[in-house]
């Protein structure tokens, strides 16, 4: 079995001495530190090519762009994980620096320990978001590639959440949107109404699946859609009614046409 490969650390550190010091430290535990950089320039330039698993990071550095703004590029552009890893704690600068959403936040001078077992919950933490992300992503193929929307209704607030494929209900909105539940009833034809009412209040009530079907309102040729659902949440504060919703027009016509006597 093939040993598993070297954590790559990219650190940022302006101070000559404190950088090699670090990388040191850094290498008796095991790890590659393939870039010691001193400004925030240069880590934004040399991210995409290095590829590093997380980057320790100061923050008062060389050059213009700091050890903050910098992080902030760097999750935005490629999601790598930063830690900071600086000697400057007054409030304004924690306030700056939480924006950036780091990984952790170190004042120097540090324990070596402490630094190691930073960096091993980071990268925990950004393993556990990648397995979201890939998660979510293959979420969002499967609605795709079956053509169906979510619906997301907060009672307490009276809003509804939606994303997918909602072309028939939402045609004039960008996804994802939220909109008043007053607004989403107002979509649906008047005569069908008062039965997603009641199919949503009975999921609320009783904790179980419903279906109901519903043609939309407003002009032009109307659409059927059918909606599967179910209440989550066990105080009023967080219930909340997810559903999938898919477009059954044509499965409805072709019924029709079907029928005996057509």
């Amino acid at each position: 079995m093939n040993a598993p490969l070297p954590v790559n650390l990219m650190l940022v550190e302006d101070e000559r001495v404190v950088a090699f010091d670090l990388k040191k430290q850094l290498q008796t535990f095991g790890y590659r530190v393939g870039s010691v950089l001193a400004s925030g320039e240069q880590a934004v330039r040399s991210i995409e090519d290095e590829a590093p698993d997380l980057v320790l990071m100061d923050i008062h550095l060389e050059g213009e762009l700091d050890g903050i703004e910098a992080a902030m590029l760097i999750q935005a552009q490629h999601s790598i994980p930063v830690v900071f890893l600086t000697a400057y704690a007054e409030d304004d600068t924690l306030r700056r620096a939480l924006a950036s959403r780091p990984f952790g936040y170190l004042v120097k001078p540090c324990e070596a320990r402490e630094l190691h077992a930073t960096i091993q919950m980071a990268l925990a933490r950004r393993e556990v978001e990648v397995t979201v992300e890939r998660s979510e992503q293959r979420f969002k193929q499967a609605l795709d590639a079956a053509s169906l929307g979510v619906l997301e209704w907060h009672p307490k607030s009276m809003h509804m959440h939606g994303d997918g494929h909602l072309d028939s209900l939402f045609g004039d909105r960008p996804m994802p949107f939220d909109e008043s539940w007053d607004a989403f009833l107002a979509r649906i034809d008047a005569d069908d109404r008062p039965r997603v009412e009641a199919a949503l209040g009975g999921a609320l009530r009783n904790d179980e699946p419903v279906r109901v079907e519903f043609r939309t309102a407003g002009g032009g040729a109307a659409c059927s859609l059918e909606a599967h659902a179910k209440s989550y949440g066990r105080h009023i504060d967080d219930v909340r009614i997810i559903g999938i919703l898919q477009d059954i027009t044509q499965r409805r016509r072709d019924e029709e046409m079907n029928r005996p006597g057509f």
